[in-house]
């Protein structure tokens, strides 16, 4: 059978051009074209950040400084550390630690217009008068002089009516050379409301 021919145009000539792929040929890989995509992704603004962080620093890395605390922040901190009054003692002595001074009573004073008896039971002669004599240059405005026979006391004592008159007891006794330990309350002693000095051989002129 005898082929057709035609005259060649230009049809044939962009035919003869075209490649063509057959359905049964393999198929190239995209995926390098995905890989390259991504990277310009990732890199493009990393490159643009660091182009912006160079820009702003005038082309030298930044330097990180130090966090300064402020002046009143560091006056705060002084003022609470040098003013703790919680942990100073206190220099003002308390109530408590005052030394007292509460008076003390006053000694009770002799009563030199108390009536005094002296007895003379030392058996010398003269002796009641010259103790009369010594109390009354000790101030002892009412003495009077006895004489004394009963053995009790053995040694010169002083004996008072009440407890407000020992105090004019022990200076009868001091006028009189006594010891004080020779004064002693006794009512039944003293006869009434007076005070008596009974003189014995120990007694000194």
């Amino acid at each position: 059978m005898a082929e057709n021919r035609y005259p060649q145009d230009e049809f044939d000539r962009l035919a003869a051009q075209r490649t063509v792929r057959g359905t049964h040929r393999r198929k190239e890989s995209t995926l390098k074209w995905w890989i390259a995509l991504a990277v310009i992704l990732v890199l493009a603004p990393v490159a643009g950040w660091a182009i912006v962080q160079f820009s702003s620093s005038g082309g030298s890395p930044s330097k990180p400084t130090a966090a300064h605390p402020s002046s009143q922040q560091t006056s705060q901190v002084k003022t609470s550390k040098s003013e703790d009054p919680s942990k100073k003692p206190s220099q003002s002595p308390t109530a408590s630690q005052s030394p007292s001074t509460t008076p003390s009573s006053p000694t009770p004073q002799a009563s030199l217009n108390r009536p005094v008896l002296v007895l003379n039971g030392a058996g010398i002669r003269g002796v009641a008068a010259e103790k009369q004599k010594a109390l009354a240059a000790k101030g002892f405005t009412s003495v009077s002089v006895s004489d004394y026979n009963l053995r009790s006391p053995r040694v010169s004592t002083v004996f008072f009516p009440k407890e407000s008159d020992r105090q004019t007891a022990v200076e009868v006794a001091k006028s009189l050379g006594i010891s004080e330990q020779s004064v002693q309350l006794s009512p039944a002693a003293t006869g009434g409301d007076r005070i008596v000095a009974v003189l014995k051989n120990d007694i000194r002129r």
